[in-house]
Formats: structure tokens, sequence, C-alpha cells
């Protein structure tokens, strides 16, 4: 068998053939319109990876998530014409074991017009805008959790090799589409079951950022209603949990689900940041309706498409994240809802912070990172510091008080003067955004029935 081509050190090489032109094609934080002279990606470097398809005039997309390794291999799909998905090519000859001098060749010749990975498009002019929580690129943010493991637990048999794969977890390709409704359940409230292989037995760091980064990126990229509720429960039944009370009150008990260490907080925080970050900076809207959009988009489809920077909203007041994208629309209410706890988890870092917060330096961590996060949102128009905590007893999630130990931006903000006012407005904000999105058409969701037709997971008030 002929050696690989040096080129392999640089990154793995995933062609598509057969794709016809005007095809919306996404690798990670890259889209672009396919022609006649496309043939896919190279010097793909290491680590997990998302590539999906759209057809000109569909909202649907199909795709495949897959790891790479140190060294690059030959990935190769076509487009079904008959069954409009991304399929691995029925030819042997693609075979990497078995591949000829003559097909080396002919790859090598198509590498030149590969499109490199480290190539982004760009929209007039501008730069994608930086990674607020790391020196590495917004895509390592964003997935570096997500392992073969993890994407095996996911998928389990639901998986095809890729050419020359021989089921280890590099030469995989995960497939999943707009409608598929496998939405991974690892991080769940009842004890996994000891039976089965496939289920992680424990709910570390790890597998709770994995899980909440699958979920975003396939529900986003996608459009994926299925994931998008998931990357919802987790963010507001898991990761914005309130710290709990350093003396917790035996009667007044809170469900406090998955308590992490101070250092997995905080990762799961700069995850969060990112994601929120992505979406208001690297995705554009998903309709055709608001005017706040950018002027380049005239694409009909209710599938947000990946852009290379945004800096929509710069010159007017801004009211938070842009609510026109797919992951706020998914779930009435959600942006609200988000304010809410965030705010309220706000305030449990500020009751940690006279005791504990100061002196521990994972707690310490904790902070930075909110604050990071509290700052960026406070630029989009979010003031986390005079909302109220929706829920949450009523309890002002204010700027005064111990903040000098917690690190949180806002926290020398003490105008007792303008606290009501501001609370005001945010309060008659939310009630009118409300409003906006209980009138948006809701996207259809698919669940899960019982043997007696109800829908599993409701609550039951049968003995």
């Amino acid at each position: 068998m002929q050696a690989a081509p040096a080129w392999f050190e640089k990154g793995d090489v995933f062609e598509l053939l057969d794709l016809p032109d005007d095809f919306i094609v996404g690798l990670d934080d890259i889209a672009l319109t396919t022609n006649k002279c496309f043939r896919g990606f190279r010097d793909i470097p290491q680590g997990p990876h998302f590539l999906w398809v759209q057809q000109p005039g569909s909202v649907l997309r199909c795709g495949y998530w897959f790891v790479t390794g140190k060294r690059g291999t030959l990935r190769v799909k076509h487009w079904d014409s008959y069954n409009e998905v991304l399929a691995a090519p029925s030819k042997s000859d693609y075979q990497l074991e078995s591949q000829s001098a003559h097909e080396w060749n002919e790859t090598e010749s198509a590498y030149p017009t590969l499109h490199p990975y480290t190539s982004r498009p760009t929209r007039g002019g501008h730069k994608p805008p930086l990674n607020p929580v790391s020196a590495q690129p917004i895509w390592h943010s964003l997935t570096w959790a997500i392992s073969p493991v993890f994407l095996g637990w996911v998928f389990a048999t639901k998986h095809t090799t890729a050419p020359g794969g021989k089921g280890s977890g590099e030469r995989v390709e995960y497939p999943i589409d707009s409608l598929d409704t496998h939405t991974p359940i690892l991080i769940n409230e009842p004890a996994p079951s000891n039976d089965d292989p496939k289920t992680p037995q424990d709910t570390d760091k790890a597998t709770l950022l994995a899980e909440l980064q699958y979920t975003f990126v396939s529900g986003t990229l996608l459009s994926n209603t299925s994931c998008l509720a998931r990357w919802w429960q987790l963010v507001l039944n898991h990761l914005l949990q309130p710290p709990p009370d350093p003396m917790p009150v035996p009667h007044h008990h809170h469900h406090h689900h998955h308590q992490l260490p101070p250092e997995g907080q905080a990762a799961l925080l700069q995850t969060l940041h990112a994601q929120l970050f992505f979406t208001e900076h690297y995705l554009e809207a998903s309709t055709d309706t608001n005017t706040n959009t950018d002027p380049n988009n005239n694409k009909p489809s209710s599938t947000p498409s990946v852009m290379s920077s945004s800096n929509r909203g710069t010159g007017a007041a801004r009211r938070g994240p842009s609510a026109d994208r797919s992951l706020y629309l998914c779930l009435p209410g959600s942006r609200t809802r988000l304010k809410a706890a965030l705010a309220g988890y706000r305030s449990g870092l500020e009751r940690l912070g006279a005791t504990m917060l100061g002196g521990t330096e994972g707690l310490g961590e904790v902070g930075r990172a909110f604050a990071a996060l509290e700052g960026w949102l406070n630029m989009l128009g979010w003031d986390l510091s005079v909302y109220g905590s929706a829920g949450g007893g009523g309890e002002e999630a204010g700027g005064g008080g111990s903040g000098g130990n917690t690190g949180i931006a806002g926290d020398d903000v003490d105008d007792d003067d303008g606290d009501d006012g501001e609370n005001s407005d945010d309060h008659e904000e939310d009630a009118e955004e409300e409003e906006e999105e209980d009138e948006e058409d809701e996207y259809p969701v698919i669940v899960e029935l019982d043997a007696e037709g109800r829908e599993v997971g409701l609550v039951s008030f049968r003995d």
C-alpha cells in the first residue's frame, strides 16, 4: 500500500462529492455556498467537528459529527439526491486501505482546490469577533469537551464508519439532521440503569459540559428543536441553579441538581458565555422580517446561517441578546427566563461572597467567569445587578452589599435613586418581550407517548 500523503500531517481531508450548485455547506463556524469547483475541506485540525449541508430553498439540514486525531485521514461523503441526504459513497474504491496510487493521485490533484479550514469567508470586510473566554478559536470553546466516547454514548449503534474506518472513535462519523429526536439525556434526574453499558454512570463535569456543548451546536446549526429544548433544560435546571447557601436551613430545602466543584462551574459558565456570544455574533436571524439583521441576508430560510461577524445594533440602545435567533425562538419567554436565572445565580454568588468566595481559589474562578459573562451582557443592555430574580422569592439581585468580594461586574453600582426606575423599565421590557414571544409561532415539538397515549414525563396525581 502506498504511504499516506504528507498533507495528512496538516489534518483531515473531507471530500464532498456530487453536491449540486448553490448548496449551503457548513463546517464548524464556516459556511459557504457551493459552486462547480467545490470539492470539500482540507487541513481540518485535531478535535471535534460538525459538518452539515442544506439544499436551496429548504429549511432542513443534515450533517455529521466527527472527531479528528493527531494525524489526518480521508473522509468522503456524497450527496444522495434520491434520499436527499449526505451519505457514504457506495463505491468501494474510497476505502482508504485499498486506495491505489492512481486514486491517491486523484485525491492529491484535488487537494489544492479543497477549502482550507483556516480560511474564513467574511461579510462586509469584517473579521470574525475574538473568542471572549479563551485565546483559542471560538469553535474550541464550543466543543472541547465532546469526545469519541461521548458521541458513542449519544448515538450508541446509530453511526456509520468512515471510509477506511474499523470502528475506532476517530474514524467514525455520526449523522444527525434537523428533525432528529435522538438527543442525549446523560444528565438525568433518575439514576441511570447499571445494566446499560452505553450510559455513563456519573454526572461529572465532563459529561455535563459535553452534553451542553453537543445540544447547543446541533440545535443551533440544524435548528433541531429537540436539542434546543434539551439545552434549555440543562441551562435553567442545572447550570444556573443558584449556589447552595453556606449553612442551608433544613426546612427551606432547594433542589440543586448535580452541584459541581467550583472549577467545574467555572468551565460551564465559560461555555455558556461562548455559546451566547456565538449566537449573537456568528448566527444570522432565524427570520427575514426583523430589520436588525445583516443586510446581505436575503435567504428566505427560517434556519439560521453561520456568518463571519456581526456588528448589529451597535448604533442603538440594546435590550439584551438578539431575540430573533433560533436559540430564543424555540422557547417562549426564554430570554426573560435566562435573565432571571442569571440574576438569581448572581445573587447566590453574592450570598457566598462574604464567607467563601474571597478565600477559595475555585470559587474565585467562578466569580471571574460570571463577571466576564455579566460584563458582556451588560454591553448588550442587560444589567443583572438591578434585576429582580423572577421566581426566586422576589429577592432583589441588587448591586450593593458584599459585592467587593465577588469580583462580579456591576458590584460598585449603588445608585438608590435609579434602582427603582431601572427595575420598572426592566420588568416593563420583560412584559413586552413575553407578549411578543407568546405571539410568535411556536416550533412543533415531537413528544414521547406511553402505552396509554399520554406524554411521557407529565406529573401524575394517581396513586
